[in-house]
């Protein structure tokens, strides 16, 4: 990835979670609660660490931006908004999205191991990422009362 595909990808998670925020701070009504989704590449490549919500960030740049991206989501908290940090990894569904495309080159004979074959691939179902945002948004409304 060279320089410039770097700077848009920071630019398009942290720069623009900062323009969010700046926005949520001149709003007369604060929502109750931000979900920022950022990624598990968040802790970066740990191999078989066991790794936790309280597992320090990686160090990679990939960790960076998700790091930084996650701090200026937390900024919302100044203005009492609840912030909820998801992080996913590839999120999975036969109607779209990475499956199909992960599908295909096996389909015509072309699949195989990519790497080792020993690295770890993190993913949910996108049924239960979209019951995780629900429940985030419902213990938020429900704590409110």
């Amino acid at each position: 990835m060279d320089g410039v595909q770097k700077q848009l990808l920071r630019t398009s998670r942290v720069d623009a979670t900062r323009a969010l925020v700046a926005a949520l701070g001149k709003m007369n009504a604060k929502p109750d609660v931000l979900i920022s989704a950022s990624a598990i590449g968040f802790y970066g490549d740990r191999g078989d660490e066991v790794l936790t919500e309280e597992s320090a960030a990686g160090t990679s740049f990939l960790a960076g931006i998700s790091k930084d991206w996650e701090a200026e989501a937390l900024r919302a908290e100044q203005f009492r908004t609840r912030v909820v940090l998801a992080r996913f990894g590839i999120i999975l569904s036969k109607s779209g999205g990475a499956l199909p495309k992960m599908i295909l080159p096996f389909k015509l004979g072309l699949g195989g191991r990519i790497g080792s074959g020993k690295q770890w691939m993190s993913w949910v179902r996108l049924e239960d990422v979209v019951q995780i945002l629900r429940v985030a948004l419902a213990t938020v409304k429900s704590a409110a009362r």
